[in-house]
């Protein structure tokens, strides 16, 4: 269930097989929502063979023991615990608590770890009319040195209980028997329990034990209580998740991943003997107050690990969207704004911190901006229509990430768009910024890379109204354009003496290669540009700006230029292949992730 919920989280904006092992049954997805409780939607179920890991663009191994390394640098492995040493370097662990993910620093001897939380739908169990019942979830495991769910030792602290006045409650203890021997095990505890007001309910249908979550007051949790050894602690706990969400009062041993998810007082209590399992208990079974308050905060608590949170946790670390900032500014384009927005939020997994700039607006973009619902969002709202240099600049003042994005509001994003960019700032430090290509709305180039021309030191687009070519690997250039531009944000910013929108960005990305960082136009990174509609249609006005930009250029630039970049023929520019002066090596170019044939143009 973990890992599926993972995968669906993904399915949102990947296409994602699940690869099961050699043996296991294909099920058909059916199977999955009569015997999982799950729908697995677009998920493709296949079976693994050696090798099929390096044929993905993202690879999440969750094999446990045995760590699959795939070639993709967005590579996986799901740990639930780390039961055995290995070695556990070239691929991203994913730990389900902080307590897992410190012992697979320890035994995998790798710092490249990090926590995401297994999740549940709290709404899908919500409280109902209690009843004086403790309820306890886990599968009925024969204890042994390794593993005890300490079934016997709440047995006891129940009859403790009993013995000391509890009148009116029962102990309820639930969980599935996968073999005889479990089966066995069961019968045994009901024979301990014989004569006390405890249940032993195995193999329950998903409707008879979301009943028991929502009448359960109290929820027990013992995990390790016997044990000493890391491995047999409770590793993180989802079924506590699930009594809490469901209003139960949780009662857990204080080891392992449950701490992290109750903080003793406020959400329910950690114990840590059964003498402290019965003194708590007797204290929130006989104080109605106190237990109505934990019951509420319980409740609450959970929301803080639902699907949702797991989702956007889990897609920001694939598609490392957390590290960008992305501007935009805007004014009275409210129509085209609207429709980078739609895509934007569509196409792009989320964890991206968006600043939006907005100038002076008269056109029905303040409610637009208002309506907008989206945890990492600023606004801005100027008085005037600041120039592009000076609004890209006050965004970039409130961005907090180390990656940011320009874009314009007249963009129609395309799926996986902004990976490819993130990845090549992340693999290669030598990148200062990379832009994406950009088309027409009827799938020509608008750019596809630029290169300064010998005869007046000037930029031009290289084969603007073309079509795409089979080559979709990056390549560097001399100059990019900030309609899309991703850069490192100690890099970029602009010169806010130019005017309306025209060389900022040539200007800005010289200034990057005066430090020693290159320019990589991705021509992986398809986005779809209304050329023109953000600049507005004063043609003589954008004529003068034009001008006077560059002058402005070649005044700063035209004695550096000939050190800085490759002057072009226009025997060579015509002839429609970008050329550079070349500072980056060759291993920047063999990147090919995403493939933009898959959008059809």
């Amino acid at each position: 269930m973990h890992v599926l919920k993972f995968l669906l989280a993904l399915s949102d904006f990947y296409d994602v097989d699940l690869l099961l092992p050699p043996g296991t049954p294909l099920r058909d997805k059916r199977w999955y929502r009569q015997n999982l409780n799950i729908d697995i939607g677009t998920v493709e179920v296949k079976r693994y063979a050696a090798g099929a890991e390096d044929n993905y663009d993202i690879w999440l191994s969750a094999a446990n023991e045995s760590i699959v390394l795939a070639r993709t640098p967005k590579s996986f492995n799901i740990v639930f615990f780390p039961f055995v040493a290995q070695d556990g370097s070239g691929i991203t662990h994913i730990a389900n608590s902080n307590y897992t993910a410190s012992h697979v620093r320890e035994r995998y001897g790798t710092q490249d770890v990090m926590v995401i939380y297994p999740s549940i739908a709290p709404d899908e169990l919500p409280p109902g009319i209690k009843e004086p019942m403790i309820l306890h979830v886990s599968r009925f495991t024969l204890p042994s040195a390794f593993a005890d769910k300490a079934h016997l030792a709440m047995i006891q602290a129940f009859k403790r209980l009993c013995s000391r006045g509890l009148e009116g409650w029962r102990l309820v203890l639930v969980g599935a028997t996968l073999d005889e021997g479990e089966a066995v095990y069961a019968s045994h505890l009901a024979r301990h329990a014989s004569g006390s007001p405890i249940d032993i309910r195995p193999n329950l249908s998903a409707a008879e034990l979301r009943d028991l979550y929502s009448r359960a007051s109290i929820y027990w949790h013992a995990t390790g209580l016997s044990l000493s050894e890391p491995a047999a602690q409770e590793h993180f706990g989802l079924t506590i998740l699930e009594g809490m969400a469901a209003g139960a009062v949780p009662i857990v041993f204080n080891s392992g991943g449950p701490p992290e998810i109750v903080t003793h007082g406020e959400h329910g209590f950690l114990f840590s003997s059964v003498e402290e399992l019965v003194n708590l208990t007797w204290e929130v079974a006989t104080q109605p107050a106190l237990w109505k308050k934990l019951s509420q905060q319980a409740s609450r608590r959970s929301y803080d690990f639902s699907d949702e949170v797991m989702k956007d946790k889990l897609l920001s670390t694939v598609a490392k969207s957390e590290k960008v900032s992305i501007i935009i500014g805007t004014h009275n384009n409210c129509q085209y704004l609207r429709g980078t927005l739609d895509t934007l939020f569509r196409d792009t997994p989320p964890g991206f911190e968006l600043i939006i700039v907005n100038n002076a607006s008269e056109d029905g973009t303040n409610i637009l901006l208002q309506s907008l619902n989206y945890p990492h969002l600023k606004i801005v709202n100027n008085k005037a229509n600041r120039g592009f240099a000076a609004f890209n600049n006050q965004g970039l003042r409130l961005a907090t990430r180390p990656y940011v994005l320009f874009l314009n509001d007249d963009m129609e994003l395309t799926p996986g768009w902004l990976e490819p960019l993130v990845e090549m700032l992340d693999l290669h430090p030598e990148v200062g910024a990379v832009g994406s290509r950009l088309l027409y709305p009827d799938g020509r180039i608008q750019h596809d890379g630029k290169m300064f021309l010998a005869k007046d030191l000037l930029p031009y687009h290289v084969n603007i109204g073309g079509r795409p070519g089979e080559d979709e690997r990056p390549v560097e250039v001399d100059t990019l354009t900030a309609a899309c531009l991703l850069g490192r944000s100690e890099l970029v910013g602009f010169r806010e003496d130019y005017r309306r929108g025209y060389y900022e960005d040539t200007d800005m990305c010289l200034r990057i290669k005066e430090q020693g960082y290159g320019l990589v136009l991705h021509r992986g990174s398809v986005v779809i540009h209304h050329h023109g509609i953000s600049m507005g249609k004063n043609q003589s006005a954008t004529e003068r700006a034009q001008a006077r930009n560059q002058r402005l250029l070649l005044k700063q630039w035209s004695a550096k230029l000939p050190s800085l970049v490759y002057l072009a023929t226009e025997k060579e520019f015509a002839s429609g292949k970008v050329r550079s002066r070349r500072i980056l090596p060759a291993d920047v170019f063999s990147q090919s992730w995403p493939l933009s044939h898959r959008l059809g143009h």
